[in-house]
């Protein structure tokens, strides 16, 4: 009597081919559950709600000892166990959202934008004023704005200097649509800007809606506010904020910041001094004009550790730098990659020494040395799950996609990548040959991660979760569901008369199966607590050439399938 036995299932997802043909073990789907380092499926722990946030908070940043979240209102009454920091802006305004977070020195480094357009730094809650004169133009201006417009749901946009002016079109993506589009322009240093809605192409049947705006100022170095609403969002940026770093990280004992093609740097030990020589003569401030050294790179939204270097991404292109604390001048582009970058800043985190990971317009990608030279190739970790991220991604909106975030949690080390309400996890372990993909359902969108010590928090809305909760071992009934490739016993034209199932179990797993992949209609076998090796098998009944199964458990404690058998005979020669 033959019997087919998996005991790994180390591949994790695989969603590159037919669920028929996909290798032995390896998952068509794998729902709150990850692979651990013995390669066995195990339930995801739960998501505990920890704290209740009022309205008017924004943000999720974590320290060694304090847990924050920011904004511009008054304090309000916190949960114990968060600290807020009131961030006011220059020019009274609320606070709608916290672009970039880091630590530096302890404490929290924070970019937040406003409803006046403007966008501030903070270092531990006060203002960064050095960032007032670094100014931008109305060039930068525009370029920043559709850049932001073009986030907007059903439309694009794209800048162009034409004829002296900043010009902004924006495109409806499909044909016979309309959109509705004003603009708007105010000064803050008594110039008299002009902006104008210069052209439309109205819709009709395969013709899209084009409306062209331009901005016309007697100084390029205006300093002005430049609005436009597209079917009633208001999209507001100044010329100040235009070129204001939109994505900070600590590195080196200096402070990093991507604004359009620029990396800026703070100086030595200084995360609030961003001014250069020769106003400064003592300083190491300054930066990096990324956009000449190639042409995609004229918007940096990410920045990530890799091995010694910086790795600078923009959304098509990728950009490492060797970098110092001391004099600038040693700052030197070392590798360029053309084509490949991240659509989400907040995606791009190192994963361990050797990789960084990000999402890319093509799927979930890394960065890894090519060999003992350290030279960077774009290695596909995600192309086991390219379909399945693809999908995922094509619900989002562009504004949606964006905010995707990446963590590594923990305890276990593994890279967590939220899309939208999918969490796409990868376990890699690498002395058990273990580098698998699967996913969990939270239930909620996470908006922010935040990792402090051992513990893992996510915020989504005015509700902060801990994953595992306070001990770190807390689970729930969220349903762990795995449905593995079919099996053929290595024989795909034989065909078998299928009659038993043995499994080996922590918890309780009901198992269902079905020897017809055209129907892909399963049946129930039974329940399996612990094991039934040692017992008698599960009793089916199915004939066919392929057997396909499908593990759930809804236990409200760990869960974990280590092993199973389906015992078999053949009945007939091949076909």
């Amino acid at each position: 009597m033959a019997y087919i036995f998996v005991n790994s299932f180390k591949q994790g997802l695989d969603a590159r081919r037919s669920k028929i043909s996909a290798q032995q073990g390896s998952l068509v789907s794998g729902k709150n559950v990850h692979i651990n380092r013995g390669g066995e499926i195990e339930k995801r722990k739960a998501f505990v709600a920890k704290h209740a946030l009022p309205a008017g908070t924004f943000g999720l940043h974590a320290t060694r000892t304090n847990l924050y979240t920011f904004g511009s209102v008054t304090p309000p009454t916190m949960p114990a166990g968060v600290t807020y920091q009131q961030l006011v802006a220059a020019t009274p305004s609320a606070m709608t959202a916290v672009i970039s977070t880091d630590t530096f020195a302890g404490v929290p480094y924070v970019v937040a934008s406003y409803t006046s357009g403007a966008i501030h730094h903070f270092y531990n809650g006060v203002r960064v004023t050095d960032w007032d004169v670094i100014s931008g133009t109305i060039f930068t201006l525009g370029q920043a704005l559709a850049n932001l417009v073009t986030l907007a749901p059903a439309i694009s946009a794209t800048y162009a200097t034409v004829s002296g002016k900043a010009t902004i079109t924006i495109t409806a993506d499909a044909t016979n649509v309309a959109f509705t589009v004003s603009s708007s322009v105010s000064s803050h240093d008594g110039s008299t800007p002009t902006v104008a809605i210069v052209a439309t192409t109205a819709p009709a049947v395969g013709v899209a809606q084009v409306t062209t705006i331009t901005l016309t100022s007697s100084s390029n170095t205006a300093q002005v506010s430049w609005t436009i609403i597209v079917n009633g969002v208001t999209y507001v940026l100044t010329t100040g904020s235009s070129v204001t770093g939109s994505s900070v990280r600590t590195f080196r004992n200096k402070m990093y910041a991507t604004g359009q093609g620029l990396l800026y740097f703070s100086d030595t030990e200084n995360a609030t001094e961003w001014t250069p020589p020769p106003t400064v003569p003592t300083s190491f401030a300054g930066f990096e004009n990324l956009s000449s050294q190639t042409g995609q790179s004229d918007t940096l939204v990410a920045m990530a550790p890799y091995q010694n270097y910086l790795a600078v991404f923009a959304r098509r292109a990728t950009q490492i730098w060797s970098v110092v604390a001391g004099d600038p001048v040693s700052n030197v582009p070392v590798q360029i990659l053309d084509n490949i970058g991240t659509v989400a800043p907040r995606s791009a985190i190192n994963f361990g020494e050797l990789d960084v990971f990000f999402l890319s317009d093509s799927g979930i990608r890394s960065l890894r040395a090519r060999d003992a030279s350290n030279s960077a190739v774009v290695y596909d970790v995600g192309t086991s799950i390219d379909p399945l991220v693809i999908t995922r991604m094509k619900t989002l909106s562009e504004a949606n996609l964006a905010q995707c975030c990446g963590v590594i949690e923990p305890r276990e080390g593994r890279y967590m990548l939220a899309i939208g309400s999918e969490i796409f996890v990868y376990s890699f372990f690498p002395a058990s040959n273990i580098s698998a993909w699967t996913t969990y359902e939270a239930g909620f969108t996470v908006s922010e991660w935040a990792v402090q010590e051992s513990k893992l928090y996510a915020r989504s809305g005015n509700t902060i979760y801990l994953y595992g909760g306070d001990a770190g071992e807390t689970y729930d009934t969220s349903e762990a569901s795995v449905e593995l490739s079919w099996l053929d016993a290595d024989k795909s034209a034989h065909r078998k008369r299928f009659h038993g199932i043995d499994a080996s179990c922590d918890g309780t797993w009901q198992i269902d199966y079905s020897t017809d992949p055209v129907s892909n209609q399963f049946v129930l076998a039974g329940h399996v607590i612990g094991q039934n090796f040692s017992l008698p098998s599960f009793g089916i009944a199915g004939y066919g050439t392929h057997v396909g199964f499908k593990f759930t458990s809804t236990d409200a404690s760990a869960a974990k399938m280590s092993s199973f058998a389906c015992h078999f005979e053949f009945t007939d020669p091949p076909k």
